[in-house]
């Protein structure tokens, strides 16, 4: 028999109280027992009791067994004339589900034995102890029939019956009593008109049952195990039966104490019960199951066809009950093999189905198994949908044959788009039994062409409206994008995707579109470009082209980009100097400052950012300066097109910086550019330059020398001077000028002029001559020669040739440098003689008229101190007085000396007198003098008032009478103040105010003529 092996082993025990504990056996393959299969079945296995666990190993290729238990029926007792039946095992059958291969575990309920306190192997219940030396032990309950699958777990039971109580014939009463124990799934049972509350209960599906209740009570099933019976009371009295084996077992019967009414018709003297039976089941893996209870000898389903007498069925009295019994059923199943094979018909060569191209398909179908098979074709359930049928038609197979199948499928695009063209057949075919046999699925995968592919290209215009070929703020830019599908699948959700535009919150139109192969759209969007994008750089913004594919996963085109040239970034720059003269002193000195500004223009068309001054500082003459220029304000700035801004910074001069490029023409070079970013990218301005010249330094040590070749010269001839200008300093001394001033009467020759040796042409004015922009460099000296002619114009004597030295703004910068040279005298020419006459002047006119003497002995003095004395006729003579002015003449003092005068004579002309003297020539100078009128008035203290200046009253009127007297001639009034005592002081004081006095008092009369009025003071002597 397939798969059925045997080994015996039993390990039993004995509990108190008469039970039986089967301990665990190691399960053994069981024996192979012949039986013949039922309708529909090609295999049968009958299992029988060996006391121990077996084991079925399912045959390879089955997945349904077929199963039939019955359980062991429980063993019979003698009961004193009494029956004591045991009960029949129970019957459980169905379909059983299996793997192949799969190892069950086979449990075959042992028979219940007659007068046996051993429990049975299947779970049956040990019968009672009468505890004599007699044989009314209780008979032991069947054990259960069982298949569990390998993990332990019971799938199906068929219950086993309960054992028959024992009496002894002098319990048995006059009456004749029927004891019969719970068939497989019933209760224990008594006879007519005995109290049922004795009674032993079966087991259920999810308990065991309880044990009959009594003296000697019975012992409660448990799963798997039936309950012993109670033990007799008192010796040789009878004891009860064990309850059946059962997914939960039977309770075991009780044993009674006497006398014991069974009922008023009949008295008993006591009364043991039997055991139930326990419980079938059947696991949710069981299909289409049957459980039959058994009856009292008979087991269920006794009329099965696989059913042999004696199985299952109870214990007659002193016998044993039958044991149990497994009938494992299958069907050898019939077998086929599917080989399915696609060919494409690969028209553009890509080895992928496109739209169009079909698919040859080939079912290679084999008979694998022992039987023949009928109705043999394929069922493929793409061809099944699409209506396509296979050719040929159904076919039968013996084992071993075969046969092939064809058809032709077209995918449809949606087929495509799902990505896979595949599909599953199996091949089918009908068994002898009417069962259809299949074979394991195969499936063939033409891969579709279903490679997602995008071509965008993007394009732009531009909407130039100033016409520079370049993008500018509120210009607009129009987008155009061509999205084709030119993969092989449909697209949904297809759109644009530009950052760019999205960023700036422009629409793309129309909105996400879908796609079949080789379909194409076009999107518009319209941009008004921004400063801000503009100043980013170039206006290139790139897109491509998203989807989904039917997958849901997203397709994405190659990049396109479309450039729209922004403005191309320019920065200008001027830079313009200005010297400050810090501390106004009018000339360069250290501590003034360059003042440098810069104004940076935005020409371009973009903003830009960080715009800043590079400057490295002024180079002076060409060396760098000693100092820094400072920060530029402001540091940095931003400027958007067409905007300007102006930077500026200061350099403080140093000495050296004076030193070096001071006084040189355009020495002072600084040259700077700015520097911004726009979009990423730096601008830089061109260099702007400028230039600028700073004033010589006024230097302390500037000298200034002259000296004259000759001494002396006469007119026509030349003198020859030489001037030498020293710079002491160690600076740079510019922008000098030397002007050499000409003394009157001379004039400059014409070439003459050198400077170190070399011909040099200065500006002549007139009487000066201008040596111009004279640069002297530290401790340098520049000697200059020049000539000038003496012109008959010029004078006799000394002449002063005067130079000097100034800076560009005119200030002195060393004192005049002087060189005398002088022209010898010619007397007929330039001396002016003075003749002239002291007379008498008898009339007082101030001329001399005919007639009018001449005054000898008189001294007259010159300013030089000359004293010339008259004749005896009053003349005198002055030889080359002096030498005038050449062109115009000059004035000659003479002055008489009135203390030579005669006695009495007094001056009547000019003293002194001034004549003007004219060269070459000889002038008269005269002086008159006359013996003149004198009134003298002589005065004392006591004239005036005391203390005071005022005349006594007195005297005052006499002030009128002097004015008479001279007012009659003209006079020289001589107040003489004549008072040794006197206070000097107050004489002096007193003689003024009466001067005063006479004064008003001639004005008043008319002063006829000028009054002289002499004052003297004669006090203290």
């Amino acid at each position: 028999m397939v798969g059925l092996r045997a080994v015996r082993r039993i390990a039993r025990g004995a509990l108190a109280w008469g039970v039986a504990v089967l301990v665990a056996p190691t399960p053994t393959p069981a024996a192979e027992l012949a039986c013949t299969p039922g309708p529909g079945f090609s295999h049968c296995v009958r299992i029988t009791a060996e006391a121990a666990d077996q084991t079925f190993a399912v045959p390879s290729g089955v997945s349904v067994l077929h199963v039939r238990l019955w359980g062991a029926g429980g063993g019979g007792a003698f009961s004193g004339g009494r029956t004591g039946l045991g009960g029949g095992g129970a019957f459980a059958g169905g379909t059983l589900p299996v793997a192949a291969g799969e190892t069950l575990t086979v449990i075959v309920g042992e028979a219940g034995k007659t007068h046996s306190t051993v429990p049975t192997y299947g779970g049956g219940g040990a019968g009672g102890d009468d505890t004599s030396a007699g044989n009314h032990d209780g008979a032991s309950g069947g054990g259960r029939s069982a298949i569990r699958d390998s993990g332990g777990v019971e799938l199906i039971t068929a219950a086993g019956g309960g054992g028959s109580a024992a009496a002894t014939a002098s319990n048995s009463g006059t009456a004749f009593v029927r004891s019969m124990a719970g068939a497989g799934g019933q209760d224990a049972a008594f006879s007519s008109g005995c109290s049922a509350g004795v009674a032993a209960f079966s087991g259920t599906d999810t308990g065991g049952g309880a044990g009959g209740a009594g003296a000697r009570p019975g012992v409660d099933g448990s799963q798997f195990q039936g309950g012993a019976g109670g033990s007799a009371f008192i010796n040789n009295t009878g004891s009860g039966g064990g309850g059946g084996g059962g997914f939960y077992g039977g309770g075991g019967g009780a044993a009674q104490y006497r006398p014991v009414t069974c009922s008023s018709a009949h008295p008993l003297n006591g009364q043991e019960g039997s055991g139930a039976g326990g419980s079938s089941h059947l696991s949710s893996r069981v299909t289409g199951g049957v459980i039959v209870n058994g009856d009292w000898e008979a087991a269920g389903n006794a009329s099965d066809a696989h059913y042999l007498a004696g199985i299952g069925a109870g214990g007659r009295p002193y016998g044993h009950g039958g044991s149990g019994q497994v009938i494992i059923q299958w069907r050898e199943p019939g077998s086929l093999a599917l080989d399915k094979i696609a060919t494409l018909n690969d028209s553009d060569g890509d080895a992928q189905i496109d739209t169009g191209e079909t698919v040859s398909y080939r079912f290679l179908v084999t008979n694998t198994g022992p039987v023949v098979l009928s109705d043999v074709t394929v069922v493929d359930d793409l061809l099944a949908s699409a209506n396509i049928t296979l050719s040929p038609a159904p076919q039968t197979l013996a084992p071993g044959a075969s046969a092939a199948f064809t058809a032709v499928y077209q995918p449809s695009q949606s087929e495509i788009d799902r990505g896979v063209v595949t599909n599953v057949a199996t091949a089918t075919g009908i068994d002898p039994f009417g069962e259809e046999v299949e074979s394991a699925a195969d499936s063939e995968t033409v891969p579709p062409d279903q490679t997602p592919e995008l071509v965008f290209e993007k394009t732009a215009s531009l909407d130039d409206v100033n016409g520079n070929g370049a993008v500018d703020a509120g210009e607009t830019i129009r987008y155009h994008f061509l999205v084709v599908n030119t993969g092989g699948v449909t697209l949904s959700d297809v759109a644009v995707d530009d950052p760019m535009l999205a960023g700036q919150g422009v629409a793309i139109a129309p909105g996400p579109q879908i796609l079949v192969p080789g379909q194409s759209v076009s999107f518009t969007a319209s941009f008004a470009a921004t400063q801000t994008v503009i100043d980013n750089g170039v206006v290139e913004n790139t897109a491509l082209a998203t989807a989904l594919n039917p997958g849901g996963q997203p397709v994405r085109s190659d990049s396109d980009s479309a450039r729209v040239p922004s403005p191309v970034p320019r920065l200008s720059l001027s830079k313009a100097g200005e010297y400050v003269d810090a501390d106004g002193d009018g000339a360069t000195s250290a501590g003034d400052q360059l003042v440098y500004r810069l104004t940076a223009i935005n020409n371009g068309g973009r903003t830009i950012t960080g715009v800043r001054p590079e400057d490295p500082g002024p180079l002076f003459n060409g060396h760098a300066a000693e100092g820094a220029l400072s920060a530029f304000q402001p540091t940095s700035t931003r400027l958007t097109p067409g905007a300007s801004a102006e930077f500026s910074a200061v350099y403080t001069l140093t000495q050296r910086d004076i030193d070096n490029g001071a006084g040189i023409p355009g020495a002072v070079i600084n040259e700077a550019r700015v520097r911004g970013a726009t979009g990423g990218m730096g601008v830089s301005s061109p260099l702007a330059r400028s230039v600028m010249s700073l004033a010589a330094a006024r230097a302390s040590g500037i000298q200034l020398y002259k000296s004259a070749q000759q001494a002396r010269i006469r007119r026509g001839e030349q003198a020859h001077f030489v001037i030498r200008l020293v710079n002491g300093a160690g600076s740079v001394a510019a922008g000098l000028t030397v002007l050499d001033t000409l003394p009157s009467g001379f004039r400059y020759v014409a070439g003459s002029a050198s400077m170190d040796g070399v011909s040099v042409t200065p500006q002549v004015s007139g009487r000066t001559v201008r040596f111009e922009n004279i640069s002297l460099a530290g401790h340098q000296t520049v000697e200059f020669r020049l000539s000038m002619l003496a012109l008959s114009s010029a004078g006799p004597g000394k002449h002063t040739n005067t130079a000097s030295v100034t800076d560009a703004g005119g200030t002195p910068l060393a004192p005049n440098a002087k060189a005398v040279v002088e022209i010898l005298v010619e007397p007929v020419f330039d001396c002016g003689d003075v003749i002239g006459k002291v007379f008498d002047d008898v009339n007082r006119n101030g001329y001399q008229d005919e007639g009018e003497p001449g005054l000898p002995g008189v001294r007259i003095a010159t300013v030089k101190g000359w004293l010339v004395t008259t004749d005896r006729h009053g003349r005198f003579h002055v030889a080359c007085a002096m030498l005038p002015d050449q062109r115009i003449g000059s004035n000659f003092i003479m002055k008489l000396d009135i203390r030579t005068l005669p006695t009495g004579y007094r001056v009547t002309t000019e003293n002194p007198r001034v004549v003007r003297l004219t060269a070459g020539k000889m002038t008269k100078l005269n002086f008159g003098a006359s013996i003149g009128r004198v009134v003298r008035l002589d005065l004392r203290d006591e004239a005036f008032e005391p203390g005071g200046t005022d005349l006594v009253r007195q005297w005052e009127q006499g002030v009128d009478q002097l004015i008479g007297v001279l007012r009659k001639e003209e006079s020289v009034l001589r107040l003489s103040y004549v008072d040794a005592s006197a206070d000097a002081d107050l004489a002096g004081a007193r003689l003024k105010a009466l001067k005063a006095l006479i004064g008003k008092r001639w004005r008043e009369e008319g002063a006829r003529y000028a009054l002289e009025i002499e004052t003297r003071v004669e006090v203290g002597q």
